[in-house]
């Protein structure tokens, strides 16, 4: 049986109160404060920021590859 998540990125139905994506948004918004609270010109910083999230979120579907779906289009995204 499919864990919440595998059901969320296999797009069906899920509970998105599981402990899992509460989790998940907590984190999320605690990096979000981090890298609002960054000044304009502290660019290095905030490019670190955005990596950090990006790698978070990389180390999250790392081990689901191979499970897209076959309509699904894979995005590269440069900072």
């Amino acid at each position: 049986m499919k864990n919440e998540l595998e059901k969320c990125l296999a797009g069906e139905w899920y509970d998105c109160h599981n402990p899992i994506f509460l989790e998940y948004k907590d984190t999320a918004g605690h990096l979000l404060k981090k890298y609002n609270a960054l000044e304009y010109n502290q660019k290095k910083e905030k490019t670190s920021q955005i990596k950090s999230m990006l790698e978070r979120k990389k180390t999250l579907v790392k081990g689901l590859k191979g499970k897209k779906k076959s309509n699904e289009t894979l995005i590269e995204i440069r900072v």
